[in-house]
């Protein structure tokens, strides 16, 4: 793993061999210490490419802001998010998607639409990966309202959908409307259930109690031959 001091070190060396550190280095140090969850040493190394004088562009605030996302600092993406114009960065949609996934894995999916919306409005297009983490969001604080009205919305944002965001908005859904989505919804969106679908359906079905459903749909499983897995016993 890159550490401060280790490019503090590389800065000087790369120095007297008459090179300079540069905003590529910076960006993969920003990128590793994300991947390894140490996202305070990301956005360490965010913080000296200034007194380095080597100014951070897009790329390093989405790493800064997808390291923070990895551990759901959604606080820290939304200011790293707001501090970008301030430092004549231009945000782009990889940057919203990164504070979005933030809020969704910090549980704060009011600020997550407001953020989505946000984006309309300044007319930069969302696409599938900032809505379905949006989707994930409101299914895990059960607004269901809110997870289909997205879903829906991205037919008029002509954002494809795939099986596995059909799959997350049925799993935060009330009963009726995942049953929708699984006998008419997939269809016509060309898309072809999956195991994760019915497990989604069941999940739904059973959140409310409604075992006669559960049953009939685990009927199905078996009549289409598909294979039942952990998940689908477990719900």
């Amino acid at each position: 793993m890159f550490s401060l001091d280790a490019m503090m070190r590389h800065n000087h060396a790369a120095l007297d061999i008459g090179q300079e550190l540069n905003v590529f280095h910076c960006n993969a140090a920003i990128t590793t210490h994300g991947r390894c969850k140490a996202w305070w040493q990301a956005l360490t190394m965010l913080e000296f490419m200034v007194p380095a004088r080597v100014p951070p562009d897009s790329f390093c605030y989405n790493s800064g802001m997808t390291a923070c996302a990895n551990v759901g600092q959604w606080m820290v993406a939304l200011g790293l998010l707001s501090q970008m114009p301030e430092v004549h960065v231009m945000s782009d949609v990889i940057s919203h998607n990164a504070a979005v996934t933030a809020l969704e894995r910090g549980n704060q999916w009011a600020l997550a639409v407001s953020l989505l919306m946000a984006m309309r409005l300044a007319r930069m297009q969302s696409d599938l990966v900032g809505v379905s983490a949006v989707i994930r969001a409101c299914k895990v604080d059960c607004c269901w309202h809110v997870a289909l009205s997205q879903f829906v919305h991205m037919s008029c944002l002509q954002i494809e959908n795939d099986i596995i965001s059909c799959n997350i908005a049925m799993s935060a859904s009330k009963w009726r409307p995942s049953i929708e989505f699984l006998h008419r919804s997939l269809a016509a969106e060309g898309l072809v259930p999956d195991i994760a679908s019915y497990n989604s359906a069941i999940g739904a079905c059973s959140k409310e109690s409604c075992w006669t459903l559960c049953l009939s749909i685990l009927t199905l499983i078996e009549r289409i031959q598909f294979a039942t897995n952990t998940i689908t016993l477990n719900t």
